[in-house]
């Protein structure tokens, strides 16, 4: 089973008292080893000096800390100055965010999106800072089509071209895929976005895929069996890999339907293997 990335976010306590319950806190969820902390950055940069003493704080703890940065509102050389301020005191990891604008705000500064902020930190500062983004786990409410929050996801990962190893390719050929293909483009389009190496390998891969191949009754042809067994040994794996969708079995076996229903009866199959039921969907 591949290992989710788990990170904690804080706001910047604004009291002594609340940064100590704060370390507190960090100390009970290290436990959960995550991959880091971060903080909350006001709109605006409200809390940017309380924001970078937490992370400070954090980091003397030993544990990894990033701060937010939100970029609406803010002009390019502001950005640049805080970026500047977080490398001197060694912090190279950051979570890029758009963010809100601070309420009675006209305008939205230099900066209209968070690929914009990405974008400008990889152009001036070079590729020595570790960059989170973000995403909205439906789709942003400003956002008409789910497609397109995936896309401008991407387009802040600056995600390369991947590809696949032949055994998570057979793994995804040998799942049912009840949901179609649009469940199939649904996954590439998420694991391609998610998966941090150039390859795609079976752990990049749902759950629910591993534990289905894992599951799958492997039948074995040795030598010395009739045609006959081996006949009925394909028959039935192959029923297996389509869950008893037998319109499917009879075109992956090269066979009419009809001569694969005369089959089953042959073999006695028929009972462990009942034809799969259709939707009891209505019909618009």
């Amino acid at each position: 089973m591949s290992s989710v990335p788990l990170s904690f976010e804080f706001f910047p306590p604004n009291t002594p008292v609340g940064s100590e319950k704060l370390k507190s806190v960090v100390r009970d969820l290290a436990a959960a080893q995550p991959e880091f902390f971060s903080v909350t950055y006001g709109a605006g940069g409200g809390t940017r000096e309380k924001t970078l003493a937490t992370v400070r704080d954090i980091a003397a703890m030993g544990f990894e800390a990033a701060p937010h940065l939100s970029c609406v509102g803010s002009t390019e050389a502001g950005i640049a100055e805080i970026l500047a301020a977080y490398r001197a005191q060694g912090i190279r990891r950051l979570v890029a965010l758009r963010g809100d604008l601070p309420s009675g705000t006209a305008t939205a500064g230099e900066f209209r999106y968070a690929s914009e902020l990405v974008a400008f930190i990889r152009r001036t500062q070079g590729a020595d800072w570790f960059i989170e983004v973000a995403a909205y786990p439906e789709y942003h409410p400003q956002q008409r089509y789910a497609r397109r929050d995936l896309e401008h996801f991407a387009a802040k990962h600056k995600r390369r071209r991947k590809t696949m190893s032949a055994e998570a390719l057979r793994l995804c050929q040998r799942f049912p895929w009840p949901g179609n293909v649009r469940q199939l483009r649904n996954l590439v389009e998420r694991v391609v976005i998610t998966c941090r190496n150039s390859s795609i390998e079976t752990d990049d891969l749902p759950e629910e895929l591993r534990a289905h191949d894992k599951n799958a009754t492997t039948y074995v042809v040795r030598a010395g069996m009739s045609l006959a067994e081996a006949e009925k040994l394909l028959i039935r794996q192959t029923l297996t890999h389509v869950t008893d969708n037998r319109e499917e079995a009879a075109r992956v076996l090269g066979i009419s339907r009809r001569a694969l229903q005369y089959k089953l009866k042959e073999y006695g199959l028929s009972k462990d293997h009942k034809p799969a039921r259709a939707s009891s969907a209505p019909q618009s």
